[in-house]
């Protein structure tokens, strides 16, 4: 797992790991005065300037092991954000060796101090990195981040309901969440409601609405989405 674009592979699947944004309070200051700021030991300027060498920006090239020691000076301090980015390096092989359980260990903290990507990223580790799956610690992390409103969280929440993973099969409980994360604009939840609208699962049968979702979808570039809304075009 690392800091990526969602990704986006099909019906019914899943979005990928998410990433915490920038601090705002950061976002119109140089990068200078961000690091003169972190030096003197706030938390949230350290896990900015950390974001700043993870990414580059125009005045400060990448470099990964100086984001790893900024965000190690914001987690000492509890700082979630950093927990959780620290995590990704870990999962990732960022800096440090690969290491998936140090990685769930700040997974871990960082979901303890609120994070709902976090919780989010414990839950797909517990779905698709464990052998074998722990669908039961899934369903309870996906869950903790769905009620932050997290999107993806949402629609994957939607997918254990519609496959009956760790939780009793309900199609109409796996629309009510595909439709909460489809109006926050998630694209895969979008192509999943749009699925749910054409074939009648957990709701009736309603193509216009299946081609209004498998469009917004289609919109944000899902290939499946522009497949399966020329079929139903086609079908009309």
């Amino acid at each position: 797992m690392k800091k990526i674009r969602n990704v986006l592979v099909g019906c019914l699947l899943v979005g990928a790991i998410t990433t915490p944004a920038f601090a705002a309070n950061f976002d119109d200051m140089s990068d200078v005065q961000v690091l003169a700021i972190a030096q003197k030991g706030r938390a949230e300027a350290q896990y900015k300037i950390g974001d700043v060498y993870y990414y580059g920006s125009n005045d400060t090239e990448q470099d990964f092991d100086q984001a790893r020691f900024w965000y190690e000076k914001a987690a000492q301090q509890g700082n979630a954000d950093a927990e959780y980015s620290l995590g990704v390096m870990y999962d990732q092989g960022e800096s440090v060796e690969q290491d998936p359980k140090k990685a769930l260990a700040y997974y871990t903290k960082a979901a303890a101090h609120g994070s709902a990507d976090a919780m989010y990223n414990l839950g797909y580790t517990y779905e698709y990195e464990q052998d074998p799956p722990n669908y039961a610690k899934a369903f309870n992390w996906y869950s903790q981040a769905a009620r932050l409103n997290h999107r993806e969280a949402l629609n994957n929440m939607g997918v254990m309901y519609f496959n009956g993973r760790g939780v009793t099969q309900n199609f109409k409980k796996a629309f009510d969440y595909y439709q909460k994360a489809a109006e926050l604009d998630n694209p895969t939840a979008q192509y999943n409601l749009g699925c749910l609208y054409r074939d009648g699962k957990g709701v009736a049968v309603d193509k216009k609405q299946a081609m209004k979702w498998l469009g917004k979808a289609a919109e944000q570039g899902d290939e499946d989405a522009k497949a399966d809304l020329y079929e139903l075009i086609q079908q009309m």
